[in-house]
């Protein structure tokens, strides 16, 4: 154990901290012979935020964490103090942080009412009048300012209501406030005031940015000015603080910033340390000697639950990012340091992560948007970029089994074959697209951004509106509606020439079936791949319109990745669950078609169509199908009928039965326009079939096994989230069965 009385070493240390060097001889003095030796255990807490102050402490030996929201914001060791914050009148005698014992402590503690008494009048008049930059940052800018070279500092005196700078200027000059109070507005708001002892507008002049505020002399100032190019050679000849303001303006933008002199692993760091208007706290730790930034959001919901290193990064360099679930923890910089202010940005803006973007900083060290050109990344699961593709491709590799084998891209989860096989086809080049049509860019911007990163989630999950309604097995009755809605497109005459619905409709409807219940069931890999998939096969189907159609005119450019065609493809699928789980199982409350609606908006961003695109609640998707269904974009012509036939005709003699049952159905359920386009009016004995039919149905609903009733699609997905392997066997047969009704082996 520590001696009672500090040793004359200990005393000059504790003498030099900023915080006890404003104190005079015989204040520090008294300060010491009222202090009592505290020996504290490591765990030990010593505070907790709230709690009414009673104590100062200085720290002998050992380490001290101040912790905020569980987040330890700084580490105290030999030399250093704390606790003072809690007792100035301010505060209102409640402590603002935590402190706990990070290794066994010897303390000096003094009682609040003796530390009031004797350093108060010292300590808390001397401390800035104002919110801004406190703690070790205006100790540090004062002794440098001190070596500044004269002719690099004008003395200025700015009367009340003079305008030092403002917001989106170019950065000129840093200012130091000698006296008065400076006002710092953003948008016309107050969000903090700037006094003596404090440095305004080095932001700027570090980050090589425009002013992000405008400051005004709240009262009469004086102040020192130091151009930019005097301002970087000054904080050159002074690498600490070059290094503690760099850390500072790395929580750019945020308000009542504090700075705590500490260590981090053991190493002198500094810690910038702002609230966040969430109610996040964001500290940015900089180690003193290394290029080393740490950057940490705390929300207050428990440690991460998983972390991912920059795989490539370049000797002496390297990045990490610790996350929870979706939400971006932490990301530690060592060497190259250029990034942390986009980096940083990214971790303010509390936006969930996707898997995208996941992939993306391990193979990259990237965070944010995905890149596009020769830095795009093909596959998440090898890292292969379309830098290395284009490398592979010029080296003689230009199929994909020996890019595969080469690289081992698609031999993990398989989504990254279709893009490879396009760009291979397309000679690593993209044809410009259509206007008003998905492009390859946009198609990966759109699944970069909405896939989870737990790889084993689909889009929407068993709470969601989807999984009730799609769920149903029922509702497969009502894709060939859909279908024929969708062939009542101008656009149908494209189906008919590229598709294979005329020659083997059994095969296509089956693969559309596919497809709608991966958007909703599918995991990430599978919906990446049928997502990819989707868009290169409609990349296949353009041309020309062929006659005059309402708004088409002869010649007039189509496609199958034109927005408007997407969002009437997905309209149709939509409305036609909805309308066929009503019919055969129950009414839908508005606010389930609400969520149906935009969790459809989600689904359908795979597919490249932007949100904002698709209608936002049912009362806007029902103007719009209608609105669609009473124009001119829709005209049934020959085509259309040549594909309607083919996707209501049975494959099989063995599956006549059942497609009886959907050929009626199909009929009764299509909007009348479009029923009597196609040639598909009810007669009388029809109808009255069709009803039976329908009430045959509702009855039967409830009383199917779940093995029946529940489609396939979700019985796979539910084991899968129950950590499962493989497909669920009744749903596995049910599929087999219908594969066979369809003709499908």
């Amino acid at each position: 154990m520590s001696a009672l009385i500090p040793s004359a070493a200990e005393v000059r240390q504790l003498r030099a901290h900023p915080l006890l060097a404003r104190l005079n001889d015989e204040t520090f003095a008294a300060l010491l012979a009222a202090a009592r030796p505290l020996r504290a255990l490591r765990g030990q807490s010593l505070f907790a935020v709230g709690e009414a102050a009673d104590a100062f402490y200085l720290v002998r030996s050992g380490a001290v964490e101040i912790v905020v929201d569980d987040a330890v914001v700084t580490t105290l060791g030999a030399g250093e103090c704390f606790g003072e914050r809690g007792l100035d009148p301010d505060n209102g005698g409640r402590r603002t942080a935590g402190a706990r014992v990070a290794a066994p402590s010897d303390l000096l503690r003094v009682p609040g009412p003796v530390f009031v008494a004797l350093a108060g009048p010292q300590v808390f008049a001397a401390a800035p009048p104002t919110g801004g930059l406190r703690d070790d940052l205006a100790p540090l800018l004062r002794a440098a300012w001190t070596d500044a070279p004269a002719s690099a500092v004008v003395v200025h005196h700015l009367p009340a209501g003079t305008v030092v700078m403002r917001e989106a200027e170019v950065g000129d000059a840093a200012w130091f406030v000698v006296e008065g109070v400076l006002r710092v507005e953003r948008g016309g708001v107050t969000v903090d005031r700037v006094g003596p002892g404090e440095c305004v507008g080095e932001r700027a002049l570090l980050m090589h940015m425009p002013r992000t505020a405008t400051v005004i002399a709240e009262t009469a100032v004086v102040a020192h000015r130091v151009g930019a190019g005097e301002f970087a050679a000054w904080t050159a000849a002074h690498p600490r603080l070059r290094d503690l303001l760099a850390t500072v303006s790395a929580v750019h933008g945020a308000n009542a910033t504090t700075v705590h002199a500490g260590s981090y692993e053991g190493r002198a760091s500094m810690t910038a340390v702002t609230r966040l208007p969430d109610g996040r706290l964001f500290t940015a730790t900089k180690l003193v000697d290394a290029p080393l930034l740490l950057l940490t959001a705390h929300d207050g919901g428990g440690p991460p639950t998983g972390q991912i290193e920059h795989a490539r990064a370049p000797a002496g360099s390297r990045r990490r990012l610790e996350y929870r679930g979706d939400r971006p923890l932490s990301l530690l910089l060592e060497g190259d340091l250029g990034p942390a202010t986009a980096h940083g940005e990214r971790l303010r803006s509390g936006r969930p992560l996707s898997r995208g973007e996941l992939e993306r900083f391990r193979w990259t060290g990237e965070l944010g948007a995905s890149s596009s050109g020769a830095r795009r990344l093909l596959c998440g699961c090898v890292g292969l970029t379309r830098a290395d593709l284009q490398v592979l491709q010029g080296t003689g590799c230009n199929d994909v089994a020996a890019v595969c084998a080469r690289t081992g891209a698609g031999g993990v989860c398989g989504g990254c074959v279709p893009l490879v096989r396009r760009l291979l086809a397309a000679h690593g080049s993209e044809a410009a697209a259509g206007a008003d049509e998905v492009d390859l860019d946009g198609l990966e911007s759109s699944l970069d951004e909405l896939r989870h990163v737990d790889r084993s989630r689909s889009l929407v999950g068993p709470e969601s509106a989807t999984w009730s309604v799609y769920g149903e097995s029922v509702a497969i009755l009502g894709g060939a509606r859909a279908l024929l809605m969708q062939f009542a497109h101008p656009a149908a005459q494209g189906f008919a020439e590229h598709s294979s619905f005329l020659s083997d409709a059994g095969r296509r409807y089956h693969s559309t079936l596919q497809s709608m219940y991966a958007l909703a069931f599918g995991d990430g890999a599978t919906l990446l791949r049928m997502a990819r998939e989707v868009h290169e096969k409609h990349a296949r189907v353009s041309g020309r319109y062929a006659h005059t159609s309402g708004p088409f005119r002869a010649g007039d450019r189509y496609s199958a990745n034109q927005i408007p065609l997407l969002l009437w493809v997905a309209a149709t699928v939509t409305d036609t669950t909805v309308h066929t789980y009503e019919t055969l199982v129950g009414p839908l409350s508005l606010a389930d078609k609400d969520r149906l609606v935009a969790e459809a908006a989600r689904m359908y961003g795979l597919f490249g169509i932007p949100r904002e695109r698709h209608p936002a609640n049912w009362q806007a998707f029902r103007a719009y199908v209608d609105g669609v269904l009473a124009s001119e974009v829709l005209n049934v012509g020959e085509s259309s009928r040549k594909l309607a036939r083919a996707v209501l005709t049975a494959p099989t003699r063995a599956s006549e039965p059942a497609f009886a049952v959907l050929r009626r159905l199909t009929a009764r359920w299509l909007p009348p326009a479009l029923r009597s386009a196609y040639g598909l009016d009810e007669r009388p004995l029809e109808r009255a079939a069709g009803a039976a039919l329908e009430r045959a149905l509702r009855a039967a609903v409830p009383r199917l096994p779940p093995s029946l009733r529940i489609c396939p699609a979700r019985l796979h997905a539910e084991r899968r989230l129950r950590g499962e392997d493989g497909p669920d066997p009744a749903g596995l047969r049910v599929e087999q069965l219908l594969a066979a009704a369809l003709g499908v082996r």
